[in-house]
């Protein structure tokens, strides 16, 4: 089975994101973000969850620590 890019799932993985973002928000690691990191941190991860899935067609569940670096 090939995979091809979606739409849909593009769109699922985004709102994954920003659902896991808001509970990220209220950790001691967000916390310890100074305001300029916590001002770029959604816009991040918004950008490396559609890297992730545009070019390795990996949804969040799926990502290796390979994976990671690749993406980086």
């Amino acid at each position: 089975m090939t995979q091809e890019y979606l739409e849909e799932v593009a769109e699922k993985n985004f709102s994954k994101n920003h659902y896991w973002f808001i509970r990220f928000r209220s950790t001691r690691s967000y916390a310890k973000l100074d305001q300029a990191q916590k001002a770029n941190a959604f816009y991040i991860t918004q950008a490396f969850v559609g890297l992730a899935y545009r070019y390795q067609l990996r949804s969040p569940r799926r990502w290796t620590a390979a994976s990671v670096k690749e993406v980086f």
